[in-house]
């Protein structure tokens, strides 16, 4: 599937969240939207978070943030210090970003983001170099009633002590 069918797959799927739901009630429903999903439209999800970090890579970018009304439905990079949103992609209603977000955690790691309203983690993507691997330090919290997450890419190259 590629980026564009799995836009498409992420919109279809945030049309089915229920928008009168509110609070416990709806991270719970997103939870179970994610959950009743075959594991190819999991893997479709998780893969179109994975094109946006590799675009990161590809920008020389040190951060990706999305979600939250404070990301204004755009993916933002931080390239060179300067953090600016990404005009060529497309915009996403906070729903989908809420989907995209959710299906990076397990169910425990779900349970402690909405115990503690945020959760911090780690994340890779296949590449070259560094064993094959890019890894990320990544926290996903809450931009108001939405979530949101920023993740930072970690260098490929090991720094030796000196």
């Amino acid at each position: 599937m590629n980026f564009e069918q799995s836009r498409q797959l992420l919109s279809n799927l945030a049309g089915t969240v229920k928008s009168h739901l509110i609070g416990e009630l709806r991270w719970h429903h997103l939870g179970q939207v994610l959950d009743d999903q075959p594991e190819d439209v999991k893997l479709a999800l998780k893969r179109h978070v994975d094109v946006l970090l590799e675009r990161m890579k590809r920008l020389k970018a040190s951060d990706i943030d999305l979600g939250g009304p404070g990301c204004n439905r755009r993916i933002w990079y931080r390239a060179g210090g300067k953090k600016s949103a990404d005009e060529e992609m497309p915009e996403y209603h906070v729903d989908e970003t809420d989907l995209l977000i959710l299906n990076l955690t397990t169910e425990s790691e779900r349970k402690q983001l909405f115990a503690e309203r945020n959760l911090d983690f780690s994340y890779r993507i296949k590449s070259s170099g560094n064993n094959g691997w890019t890894r990320f330090r990544s926290n996903i919290y809450f931009d108001m009633t939405h979530l949101a997450v920023n993740m930072r890419r970690i260098n490929d190259q090991l720094i030796p002590f000196n």
